[in-house]
């Protein structure tokens, strides 16, 4: 019984709070979750200026950059199997100039190349930046190096994506073919 009670007094005390709050101009609702309030402006009067309106510029937001994902071709062929969602996704970041990479790694039986490709913005035109790692394991003098060079173009056909006119390094190819 005293529980109730001290549940009903609660429920009065913030009940009369809120009441009291409407009649001073404060409005709140609840809209997903969140509070929202509101404080009306006092009434003008006759000595008071009207308020001025106060515009707060935009401020310049940026998406977070997306991860399209990874693809993996190699002896026992190309993963994950709907890798065409991947290279579709770089190709549309790249058309739209929109932060992003993909990470892509071939490999035989004893050598390979990771790729990670990110978007970038040079000027006025959208740019690709590669990340290349080789590597060897076997032999007398395995051989591990990364090369760091841009490319100008994605084009997507056929659920691959061909990255082309890459330049700014030696030894690299003028394009790179995804898977």
């Amino acid at each position: 019984m005293q529980r109730l009670l001290r549940t009903l007094g609660i429920s009065a005390v913030v009940g009369g709070t809120l009441l009291g709050l409407l009649a001073c101009g404060v409005s709140s609702s609840v809209a997903g979750g969140g509070t929202s309030t509101t404080t009306q402006p006092p009434a003008a009067t006759a000595t008071s200026a009207p308020p001025t309106a106060t515009t707060i510029p935009p401020t310049a937001t940026t998406a977070a950059p997306v991860a399209c994902g990874e693809i993996d071709h190699g002896l026992g062929g190309t993963t994950p199997a709907n890798y065409s969602g991947i290279t579709l996704c770089f190709s549309n970041l790249f058309t739209h100039c929109a932060a992003g990479s993909m990470f892509y790694r071939t490999s035989g039986v004893d050598s390979g190349s990771e790729y990670t490709f990110t978007t970038a913005r040079n000027g006025g035109a959208c740019i690709v930046k590669v990340s290349q790692r080789d590597f060897v394991a076997s032999g007398s003098t395995p051989k591990d190096t990364t090369t760091d060079y841009t490319c100008t173009s994605v084009t997507y056909s056929g659920g691959k994506d061909l990255i082309a006119g890459c330049a700014g390094a030696a030894n690299i190819a003028a394009s790179v073919s995804v898977p």
